[in-house]
């Protein structure tokens, strides 16, 4: 029964660590079921008004999530352990048993995890509707709409679960496997190390500088093949110089830091692990939130150059079936003038649209000049784009005549040129022939059939949705299809990509901002643990400085300088890891120096931020240790 109490008393007293605790289950929790909602909603991932671009970008931010939850919660329930194996000692001295420790670890963890799921649960429930309301009102996405699905709440308990149940069983054979000594100097043990060596510190040093100039290589050279080795290699500098700090951190360090690096070397190894994954955190935070940004910026302008035409669809004997003059109705009422209006033929299978040399020269004002019995095999591409690109062209075709004769074709060259919007009633591969060779085919072939593509420009593209949305929906009652052949014969216009291309990166960015929020607030939680855990020894030492005669300025100027340790360095470390790597994409990409400067914005944002918190934390502590009456 005493051993109940002490226990009870031990769990009061260490009520604010369970809290803590338990705020990392809940935003984990929620974060998990929100993006998991999300990855199960039908009217967003499996709606053919909902393009793929757009759904897509919820893959890779919440495969992050979970690798988060995989890691962080072990990490937090390991922090949060650490302070209590020294009480498990003592109480074990007092005559509690190993199943009765093992006993209470579980009914902690299975209370605090449990509060923690179950709140978590509420609380995610209540995020996936704002994202959806979010997706809707404010991006635009309107055939969206929340949907509950109960596999997205199994799937996130599941891997929670499991996540709980494997935190569990590793600690329990840790204290199955330690004895009385070891855990009441677990502590101490883990700080135990040889002194860093100054030739490591250096070799880091000189690894470091090695993976910039290579860096500035790849980007002055337009090489693609190394960035990955100079990534590896600033990761290495970096790590070997964070573990051999110690060789020259104090010795160098000025007088009015002494008392403040005293304080941090009491637990060095542990800070240089904490240092180490709070910069990896921080610098994949300014590294998606440049290249989110850089995005953006370039989709607006393939949108545009993808689209050359305003409007353009194509027309055959069953869809799309409209007069000019019917189309021209629709736009003057909603205030769209028609420009321009172009038609041309284009003979289309299964595999390839064929263009005639002759009218594209004629309409289009090209140079074009196939040979007979040759073609030029046309890339619709911009190498601008920002994507890489493999041009592989067709060496020969062979059309099928009628009467089993057979047109061979052979390449002349290739172009690479946009003419056509990108249009899902055309095939991917467009070929330039001969007027005779065109002619013959569309005479003779079963296989191609004859179809126009209409090209159009207007006044002011930019306002041409709700035209644009009308003249869709009168097509689609003329054509009478179903679903999935009327999607097929959709209209392809400038305002319509331009609009997808838009929304598909405010998605990624707004995605993102909760992927670059759950990092933050790890980096951050990582490091107060850390500072936390080490509360009583600080308090301890500042009131054996306050009786030698501190003052209180001195004081907060000492837990401040130590905290500035603390997350200094691990946010310029991740800082400059985030900017190379949104440096090296641009290099290769071509996306200018767009991704650096708002990599760097990104990381201004986070100092001040960063500063902000190391402020509060530290008044935080100040108010912990302050032995002053």
């Amino acid at each position: 029964m005493e051993l109940i109490k002490i226990l009870f008393k031990m769990i009061r007293y260490h009520r604010k660590d369970y809290m803590l605790y338990l705020y990392c289950n809940i935003f984990t929790m929620a974060l998990l079921l929100a993006f998991l909602s999300v990855c199960s909603n039908h009217s967003l991932m499996h709606n053919y008004q909902v393009d793929p671009m757009i759904a897509d970008n919820i893959l890779f931010p919440s495969l992050m999530v979970c690798l988060f939850t995989l890691l962080f919660l072990p990490y937090a329930y390991e922090a949060f352990l650490k302070g209590r194996k020294q009480e498990y000692s003592v109480l074990m001295t007092l005559g509690m048993t190993e199943r009765e420790v093992i006993a209470n670890m579980f009914l902690e963890c299975f209370a605090v995890s449990s509060a923690g799921c179950i709140m978590g649960l509420v609380c995610g429930s209540g995020l996936s509707v704002l994202f959806f309301l979010f997706l809707r009102r404010i991006i635009g996405i309107t055939p969206i709409q929340w949907e509950f699905h109960a596999r997205a709440y199994l799937a996130a308990v599941g891997l929670y679960a499991l996540v709980i149940i494997l935190i569990l069983l590793l600690n329990i054979i840790r204290i199955l496997k330690a004895n009385l000594s070891e855990l009441l100097q677990a502590k101490w043990k883990e700080e135990r190390k040889q002194k860093g060596s100054k030739a490591l510190l250096f070799l880091g040093c000189a690894v470091f500088l090695v993976s910039i100039l290579s860096m500035l290589y790849v980007f002055y050279s337009g090489k693609t093949n190394f960035w990955l080795l100079s990534m590896g290699s600033f990761l290495m500098g970096t790590f070997l110089a964070i573990f051999h700090s110690d060789s020259v951190l104090y010795k160098n360090s000025s007088r009015k830091w002494k008392i403040s690096f005293g304080l941090l070397l009491q637990n060095l190894k542990s800070w240089k692990i904490v240092t180490i994954i709070s910069s990896c955190l921080f610098g994949l935070i300014v590294f998606f939130s440049g290249l989110c940004f850089t995005i953006y910026s370039y989709s607006m302008h393939n949108a545009i150059a993808y689209s050359p035409y305003d409007l353009f669809y194509v027309r055959d004997q069953n869809s799309n079936q409209m007069e000019l003059e019917e189309l021209e109705q629709i736009l003057n009422r909603h205030g769209i003038s028609l420009v321009s209006q172009t038609q041309v033929c284009v003979l289309r299978s299964g595999a390839f649209n064929i263009l005639s040399a002759d009218e594209i020269n004629e309409k289009l004002g090209k140079d074009y000049h196939p040979c007979q019995g040759s073609f030029i095999q046309l890339f619709q591409e911009d190498l601008k784009d920002g994507y890489e690109h493999e041009l592989l062209p067709v060496e020969n075709v062979t059309i099928k005549l009628g009467d089993s004769k057979k047109l061979p074709l052979a390449l002349q060259e290739q172009r690479i040129e946009i003419l056509f919007n990108p249009c899902k009633s055309l095939a991917d591969t467009t070929l330039i022939v001969n007027s005779d060779d065109f002619k013959r085919i569309a005479e003779q072939s079963e296989e191609y059939f004859l179809v126009n593509a209409i090209l159009i420009n207007l006044d002011n593209w930019k306002i041409s949705g709700p035209a644009i949305a009308e003249l869709q929906n009168c097509m689609a009652a003329s054509n009478n299809f179903s679903q999935e052949a009327q999607y097929l014969s959709s209209l392809s216009s400038k305002i319509g990509t331009y609009t997808i291309e838009k929304q598909s990166s405010e998605v990624l960015i707004f995605w993102i901002f909760f992927v670059d929020l759950m990092f933050f607030g790890a980096a951050n939680v990582t490091i107060y643990f850390k500072i936390k855990s080490e509360l009583k020894e600080d308090t301890r030492m500042i009131y054996h400085l306050y009786r030698i005669g501190i003052t209180e300025k001195e004081t907060w100027n000492i837990l401040f300088k130590k905290n500035l340790c603390y997350y200094l360095p691990s946010l310029i470390m991740g800082i400059g890891f985030g900017i190379f790597y949104c440096f090296s994409v641009n290099s290769i990409y071509h996306y200018g120096l767009m991704g650096f400067i708002c990599a760097g914005l990104t990381a201004a944002a986070a100092v001040l931020l960063q500063f902000f918190l190391i402020f509060v934390i530290t008044r935080y502590e100040y108010s912990e240790v302050n032995p002053f009456p």
